[in-house]
């Protein structure tokens, strides 16, 4: 993978790498010296094929650990966020939400969206489900599909 992604390296600062065999069954990015956070690779090769996908205007995205790890593709005007969580053996899920305080029109418009794409609200949040995907596209292909509902909904 990291021939694949050579970009990934940039993100271990050290090179520090780690299997996790208990919980997820996947390498973990160590970016310091002593393990005080980290990123699951699954998640920074999702993040990495979304830069490379040049998101629309709008969008950018983003990675954090706090409360769990995942990837974030989020709308500059706060009318969406879709989180990214690595499941273990090759299933995803997504979840789309609004931010606190975002006007009732924009959450309006991700419930139309959701339900158009067959979102399960939980929450305050909409989960799309066992996204298995080996080759991470399928996951990719799902965010697309959001961002381009969301930005469709007038």
């Amino acid at each position: 993978n990291f021939i694949v992604f050579p970009e990934l390296l940039e993100l271990c600062e050290h090179k520090n790498l780690r299997w996790d065999d208990e919980d997820l069954g996947t390498w973990l990015i160590i970016p310091k010296e002593k393990a005080t956070s980290y990123m699951i690779l699954e998640n920074a090769i999702i993040l990495s094929k979304l830069k490379a996908y040049n998101l629309p205007d709008g969008w950018y995205t983003w990675f954090h650990n706090v409360p769990d790890e995942s990837c974030s593709v989020i709308e500059k005007n706060g009318v969406a966020v879709i989180d990214v969580h690595y499941d273990g053996n090759g299933k995803y899920h997504l979840e789309l939400f609004t931010r606190d305080g975002t006007p009732k029109e924009s959450k309006i418009k991700i419930e139309q969206v959701s339900k158009k794409l067959s979102g399960t609200l939980t929450g305050s949040r909409y989960f799309f489900n066992d996204l298995t995907d080996t080759k991470n596209s399928k996951v990719v292909r799902k965010i697309r599909e959001i961002i381009k509902e969301i930005d469709s909904v007038q």
